[in-house]
């Protein structure tokens, strides 16, 4: 995710190991004035140069509340109610 507009540079689909965020950084090694915030996992550390990986939460708000978005509206498509909510008030009035 660019950190200034906040708009989503590139994604893949996969679970949180090596193969998935090396597909990830195939996507993006190419620019190379950027830095890669994650938090703790030792499988970003395997794929992501030590030069451009800050470990921490500071900027992964902005990519976790972009990836919260994603799942809702995809799930939107097939639920009739909202996604996170089991309450009828949230499904009505979504």
């Amino acid at each position: 995710m660019e950190h200034g507009p906040g708009r989503t540079l590139t994604w893949v689909r996969g679970g949180r190991d090596a193969t998935t965020f090396q597909r990830l950084y195939d996507k993006v090694k190419h620019l190379t004035d950027g830095l890669f915030y994650t938090d703790n996992g030792d499988v970003f550390a395997q794929v992501f140069p030590k030069d451009r990986h800050i470990i921490g939460k500071r900027y992964t708000q902005a990519i976790e509340r972009d990836t919260s978005n994603t799942r809702h509206h995809l799930a939107r498509m097939t639920r009739k109610t909202k996604v996170v909510s089991q309450s009828e008030d949230m499904g009505d009035a979504s």
